[in-house]
């Protein structure tokens, strides 16, 4: 049996013994705002023109179609479902085209009319996207600008005019101080959780300077108190139709720990030079010196403060002429380490040999000065006395020679020379093994051998062989002798 009952706003038809079928309506193709209508089992049973122009879908993709809807996004099923049993199916909510495209909506819905039957619902939608647009704009920093903020990897914040309140940061900006979003915006840049007290920084410096940028280190506390520091740049920035201080940092702790380890590393070492005995000079590509030692100071008997800056040749007239500066030029030219006894006079005519080591540095030329004066007159009087000693070997008539305690030859008068076939540069250094065959240097070792051990002299008869191969007898004196 069915019956026709006079409704609201039009007629539908109910049949008793069925799901009631609801009769397309005049009212509703007339409707300006996009609408649907769902009977109690959430059934499309039918749409206005309105919406088919909104999302693209014609009536006969819709109508009859149960959740989950084709126009709802695919990750929001679930929560549209929900809302539509419990029909709280209202507010804004994201929808989707045809084509794939989101929409923003204000979607209501109701019953269609109290009187008749509850059961069926009429849903609205107004796509709200462009006013949605505008409000995001009209915030000053809105969704998209939060997005290109987190995307930003150093610390931004986005102030004030006055630079005194902060407005919005970006991801970045919470990860560097350990802070939620909620701690920092809208908080005054005075009163940072993480600000240093001890700093004492004026927040007026957050702002551009006579319109320019303004660049500083700020030293800050993170949420768990560790200590960093900060190089901030603060500039005007326009965002829509207001203007804000913008300013970003960048974390400079790793380089700022890094500079003070080379300062104090540096400080060790130029402590390390300071109290060294060897005299310690730079001298740049201008030969001018940029470092001295004390030591170098006193070896040169010239005051630091006169030395610096001046060149080498300005210190130490006539250097140019030295092999010392040879071999400084060297190094400072073809970048090699080299070494070299100078001798230098000073003005009070005294004299002084020193040792340079010589090395390539990034200032030019780096010296190592060493006083072997002692060294060098021992040098010399040793020289002297073995050459006083040669001139009295020399001056005997009868063979004679100077043995160490290992029995090597040490020295050789003229007379041995001359009746061998070897020079002195062939005996010195050697053994009687190395130079006469085992029956005779056996022999020759024994004797020396209990002379060393019984520090004794004696008088022994040798057998040498002669230049003709023959063998000649000798009457041979060995005596140690003492140190």
């Amino acid at each position: 049996m069915q019956k026709k009952v006079p409704g609201k706003m039009g007629f539908y038809t109910k049949n008793m013994a069925s799901q009631p079928e609801f009769k397309t309506l005049t009212w509703l193709a007339a409707l300006p705002l996009p609408a649907i209508i769902l009977d109690g089992n959430n059934v499309i049973l039918d749409v206005n023109r309105a919406f088919t122009r909104l999302t693209g879908f014609s009536k006969k993709e819709v109508t009859g179609q149960t959740p989950p809807y084709p126009f709802f996004p695919l990750e929001k099923q679930r929560q549209f479902q929900s809302d539509l049993l419990r029909r709280t199916l209202r507010g804004k909510r994201f929808l989707c085209k045809k084509n794939g495209t989101l929409f923003w909506a204000e979607v209501n819905l109701k019953p269609l009319g109290r009187e008749v039957d509850s059961s069926f619902r009429l849903v609205t939608f107004q796509d709200v996207t462009k006013l949605r647009d505008a409000h995001n704009k009209s915030r000053g920093v809105g969704v998209q600008n939060q997005q290109l903020l987190d995307a930003i990897p150093v610390p931004i914040s986005i102030n004030s005019t006055d630079g005194t309140v902060i407005k919005q940061v970006n991801r970045s900006f919470l990860d560097n101080g350990g802070f939620s979003r909620k701690e920092i915006v809208g908080c005054r840049t005075s009163d940072l959780p993480w600000n240093n007290q001890r700093q004492g920084h004026e927040v007026p410096a957050f702002l551009p300077v006579a319109g320019k940028p303004n660049e500083f280190e700020i030293h800050l506390k993170t949420k768990s108190g560790e200590p960093r520091v900060s190089l901030l740049k603060s500039s005007r920035a326009r965002i829509g139709e207001e203007e804000f201080t913008v300013a970003a940092s960048v974390d400079i702790t790793d380089r700022k720990q890094a500079e003070e380890a080379l300062r104090v590393s540096e400080q060790r070492y130029l402590d390390t030079f300071e109290n060294i005995l060897e005299g310690c000079h730079i001298l740049d590509f201008n030969w001018r010196f940029v470092f001295i030692n004390p030591a170098a100071a006193r070896q040169a008997r010239k005051s630091i403060q006169l030395t610096l800056g001046k060149t080498a040749m300005e210190v130490f007239p006539g250097i140019e002429n030295t092999p010392a500066f040879s071999a400084m030029l060297e190094c400072m030219e073809k970048r090699v380490s080299r070494q070299v006894e100078n001798f230098l006079t000073y003005e009070d005519g005294t004299s002084c040999w020193f040792e340079l080591s010589i090395h390539p540095v990034k200032e030019g030329i780096f010296i190592l000065s060493v006083d072997m004066n002692k060294r060098k007159l021992a040098e010399l009087n040793a020289r002297r006395l073995m050459l006083q000693q040669q001139s009295i070997l020399d001056n005997i008539p009868d063979m004679a020679w100077l043995k160490d305690r290992d029995l090597r030859f040490t020295a050789v008068n003229k007379a041995l020379l001359d009746y061998g076939t070897m020079t002195a540069e062939q005996l010195i250094g050697k053994t009687d093994k190395d130079i006469f065959p085992e029956l005779f240097s056996a022999k020759f070792h024994k004797d020396d051998e209990y002379v060393i051990q019984q520090v004794k002299s004696v008088t022994v008869e040798e057998q040498l062989p002669d230049r003709e191969g023959g063998y000649i007898w000798f009457e041979t004196s060995k005596t140690p002798l003492l140190d």
